[in-house]
């Protein structure tokens, strides 16, 4: 299931005036499984077939000449690294071979010096590769830019994304950016940036001994964060899932990336699964899955680890710069898909365009609200070209893009978008009364029907708060999304921190409700829950 899945339930229940659901809580399960990047809508490429004519990609620099040296020549390691990291391996695949130009222009200011390297542009994305070098000294391991920017020849800010780090080895920081929406229109370019904040990675002991169930907060003496708060630790078998939240005193101290360091006699614990539910924000809440058991909870020591600003660069820095557009085209081959007729993912998503690149394959679709069957989504989504079988990077709305770990030659090979393992969200159709004046001094349970599967309810007061749980022993059921109260008639949503128990196959969901009176009339509606049906397979030929 997708988050376009909100746009129609918005769409049902715009005319209402009934609370709508905490679509934020009921993506928080289904995100742990799905790891995207924030590319957005690209623009419909054009609608005839281009072969593949040219190996390079110019960009020309006003006002200045391009050496003919292969790009790789001046694109350091330290590069790739930061691409893989960032989930961009077609970037690395197409510059080892080659593609791309040199530009090697800079601009100095009193703080230092801004340096555009290089440059990868087709039909998917532009990309430019950039350094900076400060002019003083400092110590700080991190960095951020305040403000960085490509604009186009009228000026206009180009959608983008700009990752960096600092590149200790090179004693400079390195970055680049990357176009959401395919390429620019216009040829003349320019890389903007605008001062630079310089970070400290720290580490604070807390007093805090991990215990199975606990919670506990502390404000933290810190010009840059308010306070740390465990939420749950979880055993799980042999491992433990620990929740926490930090808040931030302003906004742009997210930056400072706060987050909880578990050690055992100074050693780092190590973790499998981390969640960061909303990065851009002063309030952040993580989930984190440790390899100890719960009998070495007691010696594990809690560490709260943060970026400190040390200080900021002030600057500007510009660098105007041409590419050749035609030649970008050039390199892109574009099949349309609109003869196909194709729906794919139970008919959700209508498919446009195949269009494919050195550095990445893009399927364009748009999206649909026509499925009897509920929505349905799979947890594994492949590209198949050829033999080669290549895993979805990331999707948005109804667009998939594949990362390519070698050019491929799509022109010659037949094309396959394959999805398997299926998790259908479907509708909850009838509600459930709630004794909450038994459940105020113990534990209820009773058992509800979705469909055909039993669903197993829990439902209880803690403190202040009310608790509602609910697993099954059906393999079939992937768990409830959300629930609902109605509470005298009013519809009551939970609080945003949703929290999931994987129990085996359980799908053990448990959601906390506030301000719910003992003496009132309460039901219970399930929302949205999953049903699994792992042997679901979709093929969907888009080449011959």
């Amino acid at each position: 299931m997708e988050r376009n899945t909100e746009q129609h339930i918005r769409h049902l229940t715009q005319k209402s005036s009934i609370p709508q659901p905490d679509f934020n809580a009921m993506w928080a399960r289904i995100d742990e499984n799905h790891q995207q990047t924030q590319h957005k809508d690209d623009k419909q490429g054009q609608s005839q077939v281009r072969s593949i004519r040219n190996k390079v990609v110019t960009v020309a620099l006003a006002a200045a000449s391009l050496s003919a040296v292969p790009v790789l020549a001046n694109v350091q390691i330290n590069f790739f690294d930061i691409m893989k990291s960032s989930g961009r391996e077609g970037i690395v695949t197409s510059m080892k071979q080659g593609l791309g130009q040199n530009i090697e222009k800079s601009d100095r200011e009193s703080g230092g010096t801004l340096t555009l390297h290089n440059a990868l542009a087709d039909m998917n994305r532009l990309v430019l590769n950039f350094s900076f070098k400060l002019k003083e000294k400092a110590d700080f391991d991190a960095v951020t830019l305040v403000d960085k920017t490509v604009r186009d020849a009228v000026h206009y800010p180009v959608p983008g994304q700009t990752v960096v780090k600092w590149d200790e080895a090179k004693d400079r920081i390195i970055g680049f950016f990357e176009t959401e929406k395919g390429l620019p229109d216009t040829v003349q370019m320019k890389l903007e940036a605008k001062d630079i904040r310089l970070l400290k990675t720290t580490q604070v002991p807390l007093e805090l001994r991990l215990q199975d169930s606990n919670y506990w907060k502390a404000e933290v003496d810190n010009e840059a964060i308010a306070y740390v708060e465990i939420l749950s630790v979880k055993a799980e078998g042999k491992s433990t899932r620990v929740k926490y939240r930090t808040l931030m005193n302003k906004q742009e101290d997210k930056d400072n990336e706060p987050e909880l360091v578990f050690t055992q006699a100074g050693v780092p614990v190590a973790a499998t699964h981390l969640i960061i539910y909303n990065p851009e924000e002063k309030y952040q809440k993580r989930e984190v899955t440790l390899d100890i058991s719960p009998d070495e909870l007691k010696d594990t020591q809690v560490s709260l680890s943060y970026k400190r600003h040390v200080k900021t660069v002030k600057g500007s820095w510009s660098i105007p710069f041409d590419y050749d557009h035609e030649l970008a085209v050039k390199d892109t081959l574009i099949y349309p898909l609109y003869s196909l007729n194709k729906d794919v993912e139970g008919g959700r998503v209508h498919l446009k365009q195949l269009i494919a690149s050195p550095s990445q394959i893009k399927v364009v679709g748009s999206r649909n609200f026509t499925n009897a069957d509920g929505y349905i989504n799979y947890w594994k989504k492949e590209l198949i070209v050829g033999e080669k079988r290549i895993p979805i990077s990331s999707q948005d709305d109804a667009n998939y893009y594949i990362e390519l770990p070698e050019i491929l030659d799509v022109k010659d090979h037949k094309v396959q978008l394959v999805f398997s393992d299926a998790f259908i969200a479907k509708k909850g159709e009838h509600t459930t009364m709630l004794d909450i004046q038994s459940a105020s001094t113990s534990k209820q349970t009773t058992q509800i029907m979705l469909k055909d599967i039993t669903v197993d309810l829990t439902y209880y007061a803690q403190g202040d708060v009310f608790v509602v749980e609910t697993s099954s022993k059906d393999s079939r059921f992937g768990g409830v999304n959300q629930t609902y109260l109605i509470v005298n008639g009013k519809r009551v949503m939970p609080k945003s921190d949703m929290e999931t128990l994987y129990k085996g196959k359980d799908n053990h969901v448990k959601e906390v409700y506030e301000g719910i009176p003992v003496n009132a009339k309460v039901e219970l509606d399930v929302n949205y829950y999953n049903v699994l049906e792992p042997e679901r397979v979709e093929t969907h030929v888009l080449k011959p």
